[in-house]
């Protein structure tokens, strides 16, 4: 460039920042920045506490919704003749989520369960089946205990037999009985409280219908609430094959159709589909389901509830300590046989029928 160029060009001066500047700079930014990092920071602290200990209440809630199965699942097995004392019911419910149901029937358990003085049979208030659960999911458990009382699932009899349609066949013969007063099965009278009619039949029919069958001999032999005849009219009819479907779904025992002489059944629900025939001292307790006909003889002896759909015929001195209900027609009574209400047959017959599967209560006894 010639010394006319350079006259022309005013000269240019360029600063260079001082270095303390540039530190100051540096102070201000990281004086701003350092707060939000840290607010930043408690934030991402917060918020993971707060999921963490959300995460902890699902794995909690979800542990008490397995536990909550297990009582529903303690409830279905005892409308299905599946809850045992002392037998417990496990289930994997998947996704981590599993239960265990310990029943115990307090009845048997040899404890003042509630601090009455009063142990298992002399305490009413024993009759329940405590159902302790354990929910888990993954590593975290939750504990509830359920009492389930009993539900009879029998239905209440109105007479030593009840008659669900029009019986077109009755007889009684002159040395047997249909006796309505409350009887012990050692024979000896039982609470005049408790006494029922001998015969009833279900609406819409009346108890006309079974005078006409009956002539005046056999009128007389049926005993129980008011004079005889004693018949009346039941509150209700039963729907008696829907009830045998029921009963024998939960059957304890299932007996062959044939002909039985000196046959002991044992106790508990006993179903037949087909005919039976119960010969010399064959005997069985609890529930008698017969879908078809029923026969006894000899000394054969029932201590229960009767069921049946077809014929119910007695002869010699069989005899029948609870109740009956008939759905058939024919109704023989005869030689010294008797057909006789007993609130103590009941009783075994409502012990191995009851479903224990209404819920008393329950709490959580863990967590």
């Amino acid at each position: 460039m010639s010394d006319a160029q350079r006259a022309m060009c005013p000269a240019r001066h360029i600063e260079t920042p001082r270095p303390d500047e540039g530190g100051f700079v540096l102070i201000i930014l990281l004086t701003a920045i350092i707060p939000l990092i840290a607010m930043a920071a408690a934030a991402a602290i917060t918020l993971g506490g707060r999921n963490e200990r959300l995460l902890q209440e699902v794995h909690q809630e979800r542990a008490l919704l397995a536990a909550e199965a297990g009582i529903d699942a303690a409830i279905y097995a005892a409308k299905t003749g599946m809850l045992v004392d002392g037998y417990p019911i496990l289930r994997d419910m998947g996704q981590s989520m599993r239960f265990e149901v310990a029943p115990t029937y307090l009845q048997t358990d040899g404890l003042d369960n509630d601090g009455d003085a009063l142990l298992d049979s002399a305490d009413p208030d024993e009759d329940l089946f405590q159902v302790v659960v354990t929910g888990h999911y993954r590593n975290v458990h939750r504990r509830v205990v359920a009492y389930l009382g009993p539900v009879a699932v029998l239905p209440t009899p109105e007479a030593a037999i009840g008659l669900q349609g029009a019986a077109n066949d009755l007889a009684i013969g002159a040395g047997a009985s249909i006796r309505g007063h409350d009887t012990k099965l050692d024979t000896t009278p039982g609470l005049a409280a408790n006494d029922l009619h001998g015969f009833s039949i279900a609406p819409p029919e009346t108890s006309g219908a079974l005078l006409t069958q009956l002539d005046t001999t056999e009128q007389a032999l049926v005993v129980g609430v008011g004079t005889a005849p004693s018949i009346t009219v039941a509150t209700a009819a039963i729907d008696i094959p829907k009830l045998v479907t029921e009963l024998a779904a939960v059957a304890t025992s299932t007996i062959t159709p044939a002909t039985y002489t000196d046959a002991d059944f044992g106790t508990g629900i006993l179903s037949v589909t087909g005919d039976l025939v119960m010969l010399g001292a064959s005997i069985g307790a609890g529930v008698l389901v017969v879908d078809g006909n029923l026969t006894l003889d000899g000394t054969s002896r029932i201590n229960g509830v009767v069921i049946v759909t077809g014929t119910l015929q007695l002869e010699s001195s069989a005899r029948i300590f609870g109740a009956v209900f008939s759905a058939g027609t024919i109704v023989r009574v005869n030689g010294t046989a008797s057909i006789l209400f007993s609130t103590e047959g009941l009783q075994i017959a409502h012990a191995v029928s009851r479903e224990y599967s209404k819920v008393k209560g329950w709490q959580e006894v863990v967590r």
